[in-house]
């Protein structure tokens, strides 16, 4: 009995040990490491509600295209008939001569129709006594345009070149929105750690107060000074807290993330690195390129939604323009089920003498149309050049205003190093002193904010030449 009580002690000694190893070195995937903000990205871009829509979008339009393509395959059809009389109507289509009360027949029936008006219809048909096959072929000749399914292939494949464009363009908007929140949620995060520090020595020089409180060096007024300075301290990491917990929530909403995702912040990640390295220098090359404006309007979606609009109107025109009032169709036939076994071989010609004039109104409005999108690129050219060049005005004021920025804080320093002497000399208050400190630290972080925003913005002037450039990283699986 001592014996088997030993055992089960040992066993259960070997497994808590076990137990405690692999919660040691095994930790489970609930305690696994947050999200980076590259995986955040490529969680957003696969989930998001609005690029869902795109994407249901762009694969509505695929279907329609292959309806099409399936339309334009070989059809089969099987049909069948049964026909039962009487023997006292003495009717039947027997050619022997003799009565059958009843009549069977079974078809099968092939079609296809290929562009420009061809179509062929194959068919055999069985009954009780033979065999026979047919063909049937007619060709349009007048007008000579494609057949309706092949222009609205044209027009569908059209609009699913724009959907899949619209889907790239918004892609790079949510990244640069995306990336945006993350960098202004590293910075809150930098600022409270700054105020953190802030209230940590608010919080000793209090102490330090009312130790000198109690051997009569410090004065009522000097307590409620180091009081209001904690109060206010403790305000600004209240403060920064909300502002933190907002970004985040709207960040993980955006990004189709669960509220108690963890997402990694941090400002000097590998991918944010080489994703600003590879921007800036994209952006260089661009603003250094004599050609830049051309490929600003080369790559610009309005541009390229224009082209495509005036490339479906063009050829709509073309087809109406073809469609006169003649129409001219060679059809044929033949039937092994006739009795000579002949084919047959004509011309079916219709001419619409009077429309109303739909046709002439109709061309009218595909010109006009026409006229108005030429007229419209135009005027997007013009507005994308002047653009193009206040984006290059906007860079240049925002390196001139965050080489400031690097002045002032260095000024700042400065000036928080000659109060922290004075406040030790008892010259000024800690009071005096904490805002020089602070606002050499909130510079800083400024500094980075500012340097953040000219990132950005870098990312919308290459966003606007080459979209790609911006979505390439995080295409579709």
């Amino acid at each position: 009995m001592a014996k088997g009580k030993r055992v089960h002690s040992l066993v259960t000694t070997s497994f808590l040990c076990a137990a405690v190893f692999f919660s040691l070195f095994c930790p489970s995937p609930s305690k696994a490491a947050g999200l980076t903000l590259e995986e955040a990205i490529r969680i957003g871009l696969a989930k998001n509600d609005d690029l869902r829509k795109n994407r249901e979008e762009i694969a509505g339009l695929e279907r329609q295209l292959s309806i099409i393509r399936a339309q334009q395959s070989w059809q089969v059809e099987l049909g069948a008939d049964y026909e039962y009389s009487s023997p006292e109507n003495g009717h039947s289509r027997n050619t022997s001569g003799a009565h059958s009360p009843s009549e069977e027949e079974l078809r099968l029936s092939v079609s296809k129709s290929y562009p420009y008006g061809l179509t062929v219809q194959p068919g055999i048909t069985v009954t009780e006594d033979e065999t026979g096959f047919s063909l049937k072929v007619s060709q349009s000749i007048l007008p000579f345009v494609p057949t309706s399914l092949q222009q609205q292939y044209f027009k569908t494949a059209q609009e699913l070149l724009k959907a899949r464009e619209n889907l790239e363009q918004q892609k790079a908007v949510k990244i640069h929105t995306w990336l945006g929140k993350y960098l202004e949620i590293c910075r809150l995060l930098e600022k409270r750690e700054l105020y953190e520090k802030n209230r940590r020595q608010a919080e000793q020089n209090l102490e330090n107060v009312m130790a000198r409180r109690e051997i009569n060096e410090a004065g009522a007024g000097q307590v409620l000074a180091a009081q209001i300075s904690l109060e206010d301290a403790d305000y600004l990491l209240q403060e920064i807290d909300y502002r933190i917990n907002e970004a985040e929530s709207s960040l993980l909403l955006e990004l189709s993330l669960a509220d108690d995702t963890e997402l990694i912040f941090t400002a000097d990640e590998q991918f944010l690195q080489d994703f600003k390295d590879s921007t800036i220098k994209l952006a260089e090359e661009y603003l250094r390129n004599r050609e830049a404006v051309s490929l600003l309007c080369q790559a610009n979606y309005e541009l390229l939604m224009n082209q495509i609009d005036q490339e479906v109107l063009k050829q709509e025109l073309t087809w109406l323009k073809r469609s006169t009032r003649t129409g001219l169709d060679l059809i044929g036939s033949y039937n092994t089920n006739d009795w000579d076994e002949d084919f047959t071989i004509g011309l079916t010609f219709t001419y619409k003498l009077y429309d109303g004039g739909k046709r002439r109104l109709e061309l009218e409005e595909k010109v006009a149309k026409l006229q108005s999108k030429e007229a419209d690129y135009h005027s997007i050219s013009q507005r994308l050049e002047l653009q193009f060049y206040q984006q290059v005005n906007t860079l240049n004021l925002l390196q001139r205003e965050l080489e400031k920025a690097r002045l002032s804080w260095e000024k700042s320093k400065f000036e928080a190093e000659v109060a922290k002497h004075q406040w030790e000399l008892g010259f000024i208050t800690y009071q005096e002193y904490e805002e020089y400190w602070l606002h050499r630290e909130e510079a800083a972080v400024q500094l980075r904010a500012l340097a953040d925003r000219l990132f950005l913005e870098k990312i919308n002037f290459v966003k606007a030449v080459n979209v790609r450039e911006i979505t390439g990283g995080f295409n579709d699986e």
